[in-house]
């Protein structure tokens, strides 16, 4: 029988053919698959996320006849990998910072990241918001990537940072006074 073996990367591009248990190759070998949200392709170029139902179909030879074989595949999700996010602290009144946030793939993460921080300020006053702290205190920044059509969400925790207290520029000025 002719069967379809999938490859460890689930994509359709390397898979090889058997016969009786035999791997065929320098076959042509047309796919054609329906995915679960019911698009229809005809390609080996089925990537993304999803189930496939695939159908692999030899052309005739000198030495075979026309065969196919129909087989389910699952494509799944891929982690974020290595996500890191770090903040350096700035001074009270200052523009606060904006996050570093690394890992791979990294288009996937810049273009779905949010941000969330929390900590305290000096007054012992929590904080714990979507936008940048102000006062002056310790905090730490959560950087969230969502989840994609192919990727799983992803969140980590910045080291704490702080906001430190601005100095103060005093200045006296010398008056002479009369009596």
């Amino acid at each position: 029988p002719f069967t379809y073996v999938k490859n460890t990367e689930n994509t359709l591009a390397t898979a090889n053919v058997t016969l009786d248990g035999e791997t065929i190759e320098g076959l042509d070998i047309e796919w054609s698959y329906t995915s679960s949200n019911g698009s229809v392709g005809s390609t080996n170029t089925a990537t993304n996320a999803g189930t496939y139902y695939l159908v692999a179909s030899t052309a005739k030879s000198n030495v075979y006849e026309v065969t196919s074989a129909a087989a389910t595949v699952v494509i799944n999700k891929a982690a974020i990998k290595t996500l890191t996010v770090a903040i350096a602290g700035w001074t009270y009144g200052d523009k606060a910072n904006t996050p570093s946030v690394n890992g791979s793939p990294y288009t996937i993460i810049q273009n779905n990241v949010s941000y969330h921080y929390k900590g305290i300020t000096l007054n012992g006053v929590s904080y714990d918001s979507d936008d940048a702290p102000a006062e002056a205190g310790f905090y730490t920044v959560t950087a969230t990537v969502a989840e994609t059509d192919n990727y799983y969400g992803a969140s980590v925790t910045s080291q704490q940072f702080s906001i430190t207290k601005a100095a103060v520029a005093a200045t006296i000025a010398a008056n002479t006074l009369s009596y």
